[in-house]
């Protein structure tokens, strides 16, 4: 199968860890089938909450989680019901926490889902280099904090897992080989699954 070959024909959602690769992965899928001629749109969740808020995820955090999540929520509406009037494939990063919410979860399970799983210890050390994740804040900086952040991650996905696996349709393991691979991946499974052969 051909890169040229891989196709998209229902809106993808990527869900996973803070620092799993949701954003950087969907980019690359989309830039990646726009340069072989077809058009595919790349939606950030994270992004289009900031633009109706008027204020950084973490700037919305530092307020209150629970305001960040009802305008999550909001988003995340938004952004189901727009991608029923586009006429080109559509793949959305959400964030980390999305699945927290109950009312997020009904929405997703009736999307085209897929869980990027990636290890605590890669998605510490990404987190640690990364910086900038709202509910980590207080954990980078901080002397050891590699040991602190690969706890915190544990805890977290240890709580988030199976909310990732109940709305996804895949999961599929990223942060073992190169990015170009994952992409490659992704990509693959994706279009398996455009074809109902999952």
């Amino acid at each position: 199968m051909t890169l040229a070959e891989e196709s998209i024909t229902k809106p993808v959602f990527l869900v996973g860890m803070p620092a799993s690769g949701k954003t950087t992965l969907g980019l690359q899928v989309a830039l990646r089938l726009r340069k072989h001629g077809k058009p595919c749109v790349f939606i950030d969740l994270d992004q289009v909450i900031e633009d109706m808020a008027g204020s950084t995820v973490v700037e919305l955090f530092a307020e209150s989680e629970a305001v960040f999540r009802q305008i999550e929520q909001q988003a995340l509406q938004q952004v189901v019901e727009s991608t029923l009037d586009f006429s080109v494939p559509v793949v959305i990063a959400c964030g980390g926490g999305v699945v927290e919410c109950e009312a997020n979860r009904q929405i997703l399970r009736g999307q085209c889902c897929i869980y990027l799983d990636c290890a605590v210890p890669v998605l510490a050390k990404r987190a640690v280099q990364q910086g900038g994740r709202p509910l980590l804040s207080g954990i980078v900086g901080v002397a050891g904090n590699s040991q602190r952040m690969e706890a915190e991650m544990a805890s977290i996905l240890q709580r988030r897992r199976s909310y990732y696996e109940e709305v996804s349709e895949a999961v599929l393991e990223v942060g073992v080989d190169s990015l170009e691979k994952d992409v490659i991946n992704l990509l693959e499974l994706i279009s398996i699954m455009s074809k109902g052969r999952l």
